[in-house]
């Protein structure tokens, strides 16, 4: 019986909501602003477009198997152009083309909880198409997992923003920091789903190592 698009839905956001929550309680010293930390989790929501739109013309065309045993090229291209690249340029741009600018962000901590409320918008859509194409199931893992793990990719990127808004550097050297600390991001993100492209469920375990 197929699941009514609502509870799809909020199935999906449920997980990033959670964890964002635990995240933004656990920030010491000075709370960000609610509304701005939700404004900037469903912005990442809304980035889900324009990664769909700007990674299918990356792909060429490519088909990508989603239950894997795809070439090791697919696999590599898709893991770390893809989704490494795209989707964590797109949670970047997300963070600084908006909060970025306000005197709310000031410094590394203020980094990795908006890059965090980004990543975790991103990752909430994300688990509505998968749960959409292969059943509600799969947000058992995914709701952990691949939700915890858009974070964990997002904290390279938002750290290095965060202390290039602090930073009395010159803005090239600033923007060699944050472009490191992207680099960063696209590797790990690219470590982590290549052997689930690569090998499917048999890439399960590679997957939990770069995790």
């Amino acid at each position: 019986m197929p699941v009514p698009p609502l509870i799809l839905l909020a199935l999906g956001l449920a997980p990033g909501l959670f964890w964002l929550w635990r995240i933004y309680m656990r920030r010491r010293g000075r709370l960000d602003p609610k509304g701005l930390v939700l404004q900037t989790f469903f912005v990442g929501v809304g980035s889900a477009v324009p990664v769909m739109i700007v990674g299918y013309a990356v792909a060429g065309g490519a088909d990508l198997n989603l239950a894997g045993a795809n070439s090791p090229a697919t696999a590599a291209m898709f893991a770390f152009v893809v989704a490494g690249l795209v989707e964590e340029t797109a949670k970047l741009l997300v963070v600084r083309l908006s909060v970025y600018k306000t005197t709310y962000f000031n410094g590394p901590m203020d980094g990795l909880v908006f890059a965090a409320a980004a990543a975790l918008g991103f990752a909430s859509i994300e688990n509505v198409m998968y749960m959409a194409q292969y059943g509600a199931g799969v947000i058992v893992l995914r709701g952990i997992l691949s939700t915890l793990g858009h974070v964990l990719f997002a904290s390279w990127w938002g750290f290095a923003l965060g202390h290039a808004k602090r930073s009395t550097q010159s803005g090239a050297a600033a923007g060699v920091v944050v472009l490191g600390g992207l680099a960063f991001a696209v590797v790990a993100h690219g470590l982590f789903d290549y052997p689930l492209m690569a090998h499917g469920a048999g890439g399960f375990a590679g997957a939990l190592v770069v995790f």
